[in-house]
């Protein structure tokens, strides 16, 4: 008899695979290419300012050797490294310049990421968020402060000592001695202020645990003080010290490659001293990080303490709440009493405050049910998802009504900068003025809209659906305000000495010089930048060898910096200050002068012209101090006689 098969033929065919991507990483994925277009666009061709130019110079003249400028000592080693890096592979502009701290605001929005499992999805990627339109955060990217790598490096730290808590794994204590020691001495100056305010936050947020703990815990006090002086005496203090050492050491040498390295630690904490004392800019208000802060996010502000006032009144907050709250504050005295803060030294109180702000934007997408209003009664309904709609709704109307409001505000602004001292009421009456006056009535009643509208979408249902949809109303106003604000800072205004960030703004008149001195070159010594350049020194102006002057000239290897006329006379090619008379060059020159920087103080604003300089950065007067420079062409070298036919000295 012949066996029957009753085995099943082998399919040819492939299993098919499902591919399955979440809304989560569509989410983050649109987030990290709109940040990263943002923080690219424009970049080389904006002009460097002061700051920037002498951090570029550092590792520009490492990796350029022949260059002719006298670099100061690197502020960021972190900064110094990254640049050298782009440098060597994409040449030496402002791209190249600008490009580390670009990749390090990326990285900071990133970092929430660290903390998902932690905080839920929703609160980690709303932070993320909240960085990625931060205009202080925005600005401190596109400009490469060092203060950007500062957050990501503490982020790092905080991520590790979670860990560490929850698991005890020693790799963890490695990991947080690696990130303790990059923030404290391989970011900047304000990277070790910021670990002393994260030391001293800890020690007081565990004090206000030990307050609560019987009311919130249901233990006493001592019992959280055992519980920290264990946690601590876990900790290998040792070897803590023995991979700081060896992480400062590797990483400012870039494992003794480049000894020098170690001079740029010296010089961070150099800075960290000297800013008790100085502004690291003459001239830069005291207060600047805070100042920063309220004029650039003030929303954020109002949201951070609606959020730290209902946490800690429903008694809702957690340690990491707690912590935040106490970081704020402690980075707001710092800041108040440190001399030396930088306006991206403001991160210190936004990152923390964007961890609050998220968990209100958590709270505020929460539905909840509401109070529906029937014409027999009040209806409590059970279903809190079946008007979910309800605080959508109300944000978009909110948002709406709060761009009708700084619509109006621009115009406000504009009007009181118009505005004589005197015969105020007289000139009101004349037609100039009568945008003014609508804007000014509109805004008056947009403010009456939005009270009128909150108590009736109360009313109909509830409360707690109404404050929502205003919550959520003010924060995508936040949210879209932030992208606006960073943009103008860095790019429509980087040129504009009005905006606060800078205090000194290059104008293009920079570049234009830059671009005269490459034409000359261009037909003199066939495009090499190879001219023979005199520049006469003047520090009062910013005419120095290790500054944005020698930023535009630090491919010109010929160039000479002089300390008298005399020493410039009847050469080729000569850039000095723009003197009241002629200078006596000794020999025919043909001169063009280019404005370098222009100058404001914060301190010249009267009380008309604050509304328009909050909204538009604009005064009355035009009028703004300068820093002018000329450059003279020797007669023989502007009409263009071959090199090999002009007369020497």
């Amino acid at each position: 008899m012949q066996a029957v098969n009753h085995e099943q033929p082998v399919s040819t065919m492939s299993p098919s695979v499902s591919l399955h991507i979440s809304a989560e990483f569509i989410a983050y994925t649109v987030l990290i290419i709109f940040a990263l277009l943002v923080r690219v666009a424009d970049l080389d061709i904006v002009p460097m300012n002061e700051t920037e130019a002498t951090q570029a110079l550092a590792a520009y003249q490492t990796v350029y050797t022949e260059t002719p400028v006298q670099a100061q000592s690197a502020q960021s080693p972190i900064v110094f490294w990254l640049q050298s890096a782009t440098f060597s592979l994409l040449g030496g502009d402002e791209f190249s310049a600008r490009l580390p701290g670009v990749i390090g605001g990326m990285l900071l929005i990133f970092m929430p990421l660290l903390f998902r499992d932690r905080i839920g999805r929703e609160r980690a990627f709303w932070l993320s968020v909240l960085l990625a339109v931060s205009p202080i955060a925005f600005a401190a990217a596109r400009f490469a402060t060092p203060t950007v790598w500062t957050m990501v490096f503490a982020f790092g730290l905080l991520w590790a000592i979670w860990r560490y808590w929850e698991n005890g794994n020693q790799a963890d204590i490695a990991l947080g001695a690696i990130f303790f020691a990059a923030l404290a001495f391989l970011s900047e100056s304000g990277g070790l202020i910021f670990t002393l305010i994260l030391a001293l936050s800890g020690f007081v947020t565990v004090w206000w645990t030990v307050f609560i703990a019987p009311q919130v815990y249901d233990v006493s006090g001592d019992e959280i003080w055992k519980t920290a002086r264990e946690f601590i005496d876990t900790i290998p203090f040792q070897r803590v010290l023995l991979i700081v050492a060896a992480t400062v050491g590797l990483g400012s040498t870039l494992f003794f490659i480049y000894p020098v390295g170690l001079n740029i630690v010296a010089e961070v904490v150099r800075r960290v001293l000297a800013g008790f004392f100085q502004p690291y800019q003459a001239g830069t208000p005291p207060i600047m990080p805070i100042l920063t802060l309220f004029v650039y996010n003030i929303w954020l502000v109002v949201l951070a303490v609606i959020s730290a006032v209902i946490l800690i009144n429903n008694g809702q907050a957690s340690f990491a709440d707690r912590f935040a709250i106490v970081v704020t504050i402690v980075s707001f005295f710092v800041l108040l009493v440190y001399r030396g803060g930088q306006p991206a030294h403001a991160l210190f109180m936004t990152v923390p405050m964007m961890w609050l702000v998220a968990r209100l934007i958590h709270e505020l997408t929460v539905n909840y049910a509401p109070t529906v209003f029937s014409y027999d009664s009040f209806q409590l309904v059970e279903d809190e998802d079946s008007y979910w709609w309800i605080k959508w709704v109300l944000a978009v109307i909110v948002l709406s009504l709060l761009m009708m409001l700084a619509v109006h505000w621009l115009e406000i602004g504009r009007g009181f900068m118009q505005l004589p001292s005197e015969n105020i009421f007289a000139a009101l009456a004349e037609a100039r003025f009568a945008a003014f006056k609508s804007s000014l009535i509109w805004f008056v009643i947009s403010l009456l809209f939005a009270a009128v509208g909150y108590f009736l979408a109360a009313s109909l249902w509830g409360h707690t659906n109404a404050l929502q949809g205003f919550g959520l109303g003010l924060v995508l106003f936040m949210l879209g305000s932030g992208v606006g604000t960073g943009w103008n800072t860095t790019v429509v205004n980087a040129t504009n000495p009005l905006e606060l960030w800078q205090n000194s703004a290059t104008t293009n008149d920079a570049y234009l010089l830059r671009e005269t001195l490459l034409e000359v070159a261009d037909r003199d010594t066939m495009g090499f930048p190879s001219i023979n350049l005199t520049i006469l020194r003047d520090d009062s102006i910013g005419i120095t060898d290790n500054g944005l002057i020698a930023w535009l000239v630090r491919d010109f290897r010929n160039a000479v910096f002089v300390d008298t006329l005399e020493e410039a006379q009847r050469d080729e090619i000569i850039l000095m200050p723009v003197l009241e008379e002629d200078p006596d060059l000794d020999g025919s020159y043909v001169g063009q002068s280019f404005v370098i920087r222009q100058d404001w103080s914060l301190s010249s604003l009267c009380a008309c012209e604050w509304i328009s300089w909050l909204g538009q950065r604009r005064v009355r007067s035009d009028i703004l101090a300068y820093d002018g420079t000329i450059l003279w062409l020797r007669i023989d070298v502007y009409d263009d006689i071959p090199a090999s036919e002009r007369v020497g000295r």
